[in-house]
């Protein structure tokens, strides 16, 4: 198969899978999965498969490009209103797999600062004291 110089591709509007693995500079199943994940749309004529190049140019668009690590986003915490996973467990007489089902089921947010675990006492007094009155 002869080699499409580079600029025909550029000035075309409509790419089969083929031309758009040239352009990018990746592989075909790398843009399946872009189609299938729906971050580049396309469409079956027959047995081809084309991508309009607007599609492509949308997808870098809408990704900018990551210049570095980011930086955690910075949450409000006050350990005083909050109880540690322990304090839970010896409060209200739970087993540690229970008192991780609740919170999971409930959504119910874990702060961590090092090996210690915080969960709201607002959240697990509401949750835990109406299990209890069941």
């Amino acid at each position: 198969m002869k080699e499409k110089p580079l600029q025909d591709i550029k000035n075309k509007e409509y790419l089969s899978i083929a031309d758009a693995c040239k352009l990018l500079g990746l592989s075909r199943w790398t843009i399946w999965r872009a189609i299938k994940k729906r971050e580049l749309t396309a469409a079956k004529i027959g047995r081809t498969t084309i991508i309009q190049r607007t599609a492509i140019d949308k997808l870098f668009a809408l990704q900018p490009l990551n210049t570095g690590p980011k930086e955690p986003a910075q949450h409000t915490f006050n350990a005083d209103y909050c109880y540690t996973i322990s304090q839970v467990l010896s409060l209200y007489t739970i087993s540690e797999k229970a008192l991780y089902d609740v919170i999971k089921r409930n959504n119910i947010t874990k702060h961590k600062q090092g090996r210690i675990s915080y969960v709201s006492k607002s959240e697990i007094d509401i949750i835990l004291t109406n299990q209890l009155k069941r």
